[in-house]
């Protein structure tokens, strides 16, 4: 039976070990720092749902910094949609909807949107 509340154009792929680090962004929070890294749930090329440890609100615009492993990240910033609970973990969640890719401000480098494909078509990164 197909899921009618899936409101995703594109299937979220769940990654094992693809960790995240976040920071809000603008002109209040230019000192603030990274967050532990933190497991990321799924991802896909528009958007991520992972665990927080730092608040964060509905709107809050950030930026991610995804692991992939030792030396494989991939920086992209976008827009807080949601923040849900997980009881029986104790934690919070975010979802977030990455800026569009291309080289105006507030879009994301077309080369990260690249990597991500890499990442969510299960293709092994190459690892620089």
């Amino acid at each position: 039976m197909e899921n009618t509340d899936e409101r995703r154009m594109m299937e979220r792929v769940e990654i094992p070990g693809l960790r995240v680090r976040y920071k809000k962004l603008g002109f209040l929070n230019i000192f603030n720092s990274f967050s532990e890294l933190k497991p990321l749930k799924d991802i896909h090329l528009n958007g991520a749902c992972f665990e927080i440890d730092k608040p964060l609100k509905q709107g809050d615009i950030i930026c991610l910094e995804i692991s992939a492993g030792k030396n494989y990240t991939i920086n992209v910033s976008g827009n807080t949609k949601w923040i849900s609970g997980l009881p029986y973990k104790n934690t919070e969640c975010a979802g977030v909807q990455f800026f569009q890719y291309g080289c105006k401000e507030r879009y994301d480098a077309v080369t990260h949107m690249e990597r991500l494909k890499l990442l969510t078509e299960n293709i092994e990164p190459e690892l620089h």
